[in-house]
């Protein structure tokens, strides 16, 4: 699916980690959204992006453990064009 310029793309990021999760880094073009999880071994965080331009655009979440252990993903790429 494409998304037109301008239109709000919303993100669910769900994480788990057996030892608890500390926080999340979810990035997209540039931009990142910093959450704190306090340990909870499963956690889900919601935010929005809205494209500013055309192309091709990939998440990536980076999950901080209890431990230290940084965790970085892609998760999602998403397409967006000019037209709707």
């Amino acid at each position: 699916e494409t998304i037109p310029v301008g239109e709000p793309v919303s993100l669910v990021i769900f994480v788990a980690d057996s030892v608890g999760i500390t926080a999340v880094e979810v990035g997209v073009d540039g931009t990142t959204n910093n959450f704190v999880a306090d340990g909870q071994t499963v956690a889900v965080f919601r935010t929005e992006w809205t494209p500013a331009e055309a192309g091709t655009f990939d998440v990536t979440v980076t999950a901080e453990n209890v431990d230290g252990r940084l965790t970085t993903t892609n998760v999602l790429t998403i397409t967006v064009s000019e037209d709707s």
